[in-house]
């Protein structure tokens, strides 16, 4: 709390509260009831009849960007000449909702002809946000922001910006006008004022004194010679801004020097700053009222909301906070014993903070408590001997496999390649494409570099191919299946021929006729063109293809390609030197261009990594769509003055900031495979292609922008996995860091390479086990490190990807016939429920479930699973589902518009649902349990953008870890991209198998489905003593041999649940037994 001079509360005691009280008692009761301000305790404010005396009778608030008093509805305020400078309503800047900036000569003039001049009491109140002022002039006060003034009278109020000597220009003082004199009290009276910040000013006009308070302190106060009751009220006004001059309402100060216009006033500063939330009262607030919030005495309509509603709580317990906003009295109830808070009524809004016990027992716990209506629930785990680690990795997540590995000759073009190096990138190192380059550059005015392979329509040179040409076909010998990538090469502004430019840029009708004679030229010598980038880097030639001349070179490209008969190769673009530069693929988007392009392509430099970069990515990727995604050029940096260890975490995060957002194709720019940077880059290079990258999170996050953190990344192929760790920093190492997949086993040891310090040679060695999913390793500073194990993985049990099955509509009931047998209950005349070809993203075919011809229709398919799923007897249980919303239900019928895909028991009254919810108001992907204790329904995310055609990939992993407690992982993927992931817990759980597959759709859906997954890991069969799956003669034969040898036998064999095993255990196992064979008597 801000400390004032006890002067201040002296005046309080003899001015403010009707009797004279010692100035220390009163700052101790005074400095407890701000105290009480900032805890938003909800204190009585005043009592009903000074709250009816005290009415407010102006209130602009200006958050319908606009100058409104929301009591009088009066908006024709006088703002000023668009000639003296700006006003704007900003909410960048604002208290709430909209502020009101002012700049220069701008203002706003409130009369105060509302006041009741027999009164001779008011209040006036406002927030500010100052940004600058500008000092000038000669005299004292050169700039006003807020002023107060009785037309004959002068001003009363100046809060304004004075030139203090000829020393400095002060922030802000106050000018309080007495008989016509400017006054200013002692400067150590008056708080500091901080620029570029909110205040509140309150300003008490009480019979001759004006008693001013700030942020609900008080500040200062000046006794007039005159009554307020003296003043003429219909001559009254408030300035806000500039300020006018003398008793005029129309000559600002300073107005005819700042216009050159002539004149001499000489008050020429002028004020930048921002308004809001500008009230009148026609009486005398208390310093009571003032100090607990004026704005509560703003009437409104009934507000009452809480930041959260739902929490789940660890189990040694502890704290959590709930915001409450309010203008209304509250009272908490339902509380269990286990579960305190620190208020259970009051008014206004406020922070409870609720205090958790540690919960002791073995069997999860939950609360409803209500405040006021709305319920607030609280679940609290139960003690488990769940392992906890630094990391954990979720090898059943995944965006993206990386399908392609380029080797890049335009970074070596005027080198040749050995056979043995040809050898290492396109056998050993398994690059399966090559970028090289489209010629026909020009030499620049100081240097003779061009290479004018083209130098006319139809003419193509030779000798300027011949390296590309020799190296490709070498490459092509050890591996046919390469991918050729031409991409035009780069001279700066003399990148492309004379002939097929203008002054504005390439000819598209030239253009092509150069790229059809590359394709056909490198065809004639043996080489395909798969792949074709007519740009790169527009931001260095002078090319200047825009999205206009691109789709105009595709377009003539693919009727050049019909007419002289060459494959028509497939198109990446734009490839600009950083993403969304020049906004170019929105702009070929809003020329619905896009489909001109086969492949994404971009080039993002280590550099320049930020997170404006970021988001600019990730804005064209959202208008690119389906398409797959290429880096095109990726680099490390490698400057020749600068140790690659100190380029490594830049250089390796770029890359991984291109598979964290679904990239298939890289390639890298100046490959190396020896030193450490070739050596990081072989390692990498050889463990990417065929890999899909799995979520992975370390203790400080996910994070790759900021340097000097842990970078982790986990990668998996199959059972295989790799794992990448990055501590480039100088201090801080990890001992015994430890790591866990939160499904699957390791089923190998997890060897480790570690560099260390930029030397070339690894560390080798392998992990700690900690257990059958987890281990621990030592990480040093300054060290990359690789990881790599087998992993044991959940397989799937169920799985549909409708592209087995005949394109139909789904209508009244039925059988279809996809990946499994689903029965199908439509309930509509006009089913909108179809089996339809799919886009890119979503292969060959899709379930689509639009909106139907009725509210009341909807749609139910199911199909029985092969495997019964014993939940009781499995680690966890994966869904998986693709989901996109083709339109948002304007419906209110609740519950209208959702769609559901679920694991359940055979009478569908148990099980795991992942709920899709198209409803305009709050569209939102959810989580359901259905358990032996109820039904519980989670939020995972609102999708407040990208909210229609784009496809959400998501993953649900429930583990069941006491009688009525399952454990959920979630993670979403939004357009490849991770969008949310976490981990909750519910208090209910599901104890019955799980043997059928339902998807259900309400009428308003409209909504697309593919590729469902039911994974997890193999079931352990009860008394399955050999591990074939079933339990049969054998193992009651491999049981009794056991006993009768007095050999150690696993507990999972003590099926009577006895504490020891022995001859009744067999007899168990014999009731278990599933073949004809164990018919026969022991």
């Amino acid at each position: 709390m801000k400390k004032y001079p006890t002067k201040y509360y002296k005046h309080l005691a003899t001015n403010n509260f009707g009797k004279d009280v010692s100035a220390s008692v009163l700052k101790q009761q005074f400095g407890r009831l701000l105290s009480l301000k900032k805890l938003a305790c909800c204190i009585i404010l005043a009592s009903h009849a000074q709250i009816e005396a005290q009415e407010l009778v102006t209130s602009i608030d200006f958050n319908n960007a606009s100058v409104v008093d929301e009591v009088s509805l009066k908006s024709d305020y006088d703002t000023g000449e668009q000639t003296s400078g700006d006003i704007a309503f900003t909410t960048d800047i604002a208290k709430s909702g909209h502020g009101f900036k002012v700049d220069f000569l701008r203002y706003l003039r409130i009369p105060l002809d509302v006041v009741e001049q027999s009164n001779g009491s008011f209040t006036v109140k406002y927030d500010y946000y100052h940004i600058s002022s500008k000092p000038n002039g000669t005299t004292a006060w050169n700039a006003h922001s807020f002023a107060i003034r009785d037309l004959s009278q002068g001003y009363g109020w100046s809060h304004g910006f004075r030139n203090l000597g000829n020393d400095f220009w002060s922030d802000s003082v106050v000018g309080i006008s007495e008989s016509g004199n400017h006054v200013k009290g002692d400067p150590a009276a008056i708080p500091d004022f901080d620029k570029e910040s909110w205040h509140e000013y309150v300003l008490v006009f009480e019979d001759n004194r004006l008693t001013w308070y700030v942020d609900g302190i008080y500040a200062y106060y000046q006794e007039f010679q005159q009554s307020f009751t003296d003043w003429n009220y219909a001559n009254t006004d408030i300035m806000i801004g500039a300020r006018y001059a003398g008793g005029s309402i129309t000559e600002l100060d300073g107005e005819d020097r700042y216009l050159g216009t002539g004149g001499s006033n000489t008050r020429e500063g002028s004020i930048k700053a921002v308004f809001d939330n500008v009230r009148i009262w026609d009486d005398a607030l208390t310093a009571e009222q003032v100090a607990l919030g004026v704005e509560n005495l703003i009437e409104g309509d009934p507000i009452f909301e809480v930041s959260a509603d739902y929490f789940t709580l660890p189990v040694d317990g502890g704290n959590v906070s709930v915001d409450i906003t309010s203008n209304i009295s509250w009272t908490v109830t339902g509380l269990p014993d286990w579960l305190s808070v620190n208020e259970t009524s009051g008014d206004g809004s406020t922070t409870l903070n609720f205090v958790i016990e540690n919960n002791a027992s073995n069997v999860a716990r939950s609360a409803q408590v209500m405040l006021n209506d709305i319920e607030i629930n609280f679940v609290q785990a139960t003690i488990t001997d769940e392992l906890v680690t630094d990391a954990v990795i979720y090898p059943n997540t995944g965006n993206q496999e990386i399908k392609y590995v380029f080797y890049d000759l335009k970074s070596v073009f005027r080198a040749s390649l050995s056979d043995a190096a040809i050898n290492n990138y396109f056998v050993t190192d398994g690059f399966n494409g090559i970028r090289t380059n489209i010629w026909g550059t020009r030499d620049k005015p100081d240097t003779t570099n061009g290479r004018p392979a083209h130098p006319e329509p139809g003419v193509v040179l030779p000798e300027y191919y011949a390296n590309d040409v020799a190296m490709i076909k070498k490459a092509l010998e050890v591996n046919p299946d390469l991918i050729i990538f031409a991409s035009k090469k780069l001279n700066g502004k003399y990148s492309f021929p004379e002939w097929v430019q203008d002054s504005s840029g390439v000819i598209p009708e030239q253009y092509v006729i150069l790229l059809a004679d590359y394709i056909e030229y490198m065809a004639s010598v043996g080489i395909p063109t798969h792949i074709l980038g007519l740009d790169n880097e527009r931001l260095f030639n002078e090319g200047n293809i825009t999205p206009e001349r691109f789709q105009q070179i595709v377009d003539l490209l693919e009727e050049l390609a019909v007419e002289r008969g060459f494959p028509m190769p497939q198109i990446i673009g734009h490839e600009d030197y950083v993403p969304g530069y020049t906004n170019w693929m929105r702009d070929l988007a809003a020329n619905d261009a896009v489909d001109r392009l086969d492949i994404f392509g971009t080039h993002y430099y280590p550099h320049d990594r930020n997170t404006n970069k970021v988001a600019r990515l990730e804005s064209d990727l959202a208008y690119a769509g389906d398409l797959p995604r290429w880096h095109s050029e990726l680099h490390w940096n490698a400057k020749s003055d600068v140790d690659d260890i100190l380029e490594v975490e830049d250089g390796f995060a770029s890359l991984l900031d291109m598979t964290d957002k679904g990239f298939e194709g890289l390639m890298w720019w100046d490959y190396k495979r020896s030193n450490y940077r070739g050596v990081l880059m072989r390692h990498l290079t050889t463990n990417l292609i065929g890999y899909t990258p799995v979520l992975m999170d370390d203790h400080d996050g996910s994070d790759t922008l900021t340097d000097g953190k842990l970078h982790t990344r986990a990668y998996r192929n199959g059972n295989k996995m790799v794992v990448w760790i990055l501590n480039i920093n100088e201090t801080n190492s990890f001992d015994d860091y430890s790591f866990k997949l939160n499904s699957g086993e390791v089923t190998s040891e997890v060897a480790y390479k570690q560099w260390i310090d930029g030397n070339a040679t690894a560390v080798t060695g392998t992990a700690n086990v900690q257990a059958d999913n987890a281990f621990s390793l030592n990480i040093n500073t300054q060290s990359v490190t690789m990881l790599t194990f087998d992993i044991a993985t959940d397989e799937p049990v169920f799985s549909e990807s409708w592209d087995s099955a005949q394109t139909a509509t789904l209508s009244t009931n039925g059988d279809l016939n996809a990946d499994n047998l689903w029965q199908y209950q439509v309930n509509s005349d006009a089913s909108q429920v179809n089996i339809e070809p799919a886009s890119s993203y979503f292969k060959q075919q899709l379930l689509s479930m639009g909106a139907h011809a009725s509210n009341l229709d909807n749609a139910q398919l199911t199909a029985a699973m092969e495997t019964s799923l014993d939940v009781d007897a499995l680690p966890s249980v994966t869904l998986k589902a693709k989901a996109m919303f083709t339109a948002l239900s304007t419906d209110q019928t609740p519950a209208i518009a959702t769609s559901e895909v679920s694991v359940l028991n055979g009478s569908t009254s148990v099980g795991y649902s992942v709920v899709f919810n198209s409803d305009s108001e709050q569209p939102n992907i959810q989580v359901k349990v259905t358990g032996e204790d109820g039904v519980r329904t989670l939020t995972l995310a609102e999708i407040t953008d990208l909210q229609v055609d784009y496809p959400y990939d998501v993953s649900l992993t429930f583990s069941k870890t006491a009688e009525n407690q399952t454990n959920i992982a979630y993670n979403i993927y939004r357009n490849r991209i991770l969008w949310q992931h976490g981990e909750l817990f519910v208090d209910t759980a599901v104890a019955q198998p799980l043997d059928s597959s339902m998807i259900t759709s309400n009428a308003q859906a409209n909504i697309l489905i593919d590729d469902i997954q039911v994974l997890t890991a193999e079931q352990t069969v009860l008394g399955d003593w050999n591990n074939d799956g079933y339990v049969d003669i054998d193992d009651i034969r491999g049981l009794m041999r056991a006993i009768s040898l007095n050999q150690e036998i696993d507990s999972r064999f003590d099926l009577n649940n006895d504490s020891t095993i022995n001859r009744t255990d067999v007899y168990v196992m014999k009731t278990l037994c599933s073949r004809t064979a164990c018919a026969r008597s022991l």
